[in-house]
């Protein structure tokens, strides 16, 4: 009769032992399982890091060319638009004279300012 206890407290140890071994195994799996796809998120996460970072300097070069671009652009734009007012300045004077005027005042005007402007600039 002690030896059928003994027998029954083993197999009770040992089924004991075995659902722990059991759990702790899902647990380990558990835990490969999690670090695997960890694992495969980091990766993604470079590489994703990696293509912006691409990204990134491509976008950064665009913005440095536009720059240059832009700024002659903007040098070009306000000369041009001077010239364009001198232009229609003297649109206006020959439509006044064409509509009986005998003087070209803006053009005049503008073209003394003009002289002057150049004058100052070389000193």
């Amino acid at each position: 009769e002690e030896e059928e206890e003994e027998v029954a407290a083993y197999a009770k140890y040992v089924g004991e032992a075995k659902v722990e071994f059991n759990a702790r195994m899902a647990m380990i799996t558990e835990k490969v399982t999690r670090k695997a796809k960890l694992e495969v998120q980091l990766s993604t996460a470079r590489e994703d890091q990696d293509t912006t970072r691409e990204q990134l300097v491509s976008v950064q070069g665009q913005i440095a060319s536009w720059r240059s671009t832009c700024e002659d652009h903007v040098e070009n734009h306000k000369k041009d638009s001077e010239q364009r007012g001198f232009e229609v300045a003297q649109l206006r004077d020959a439509h006044d004279i064409l509509s009986g005027s005998s003087e070209a005042v803006r053009t005049a005007m503008l073209a003394i300012q003009r002289v002057g402007q150049l004058t100052a600039g070389d000193e």
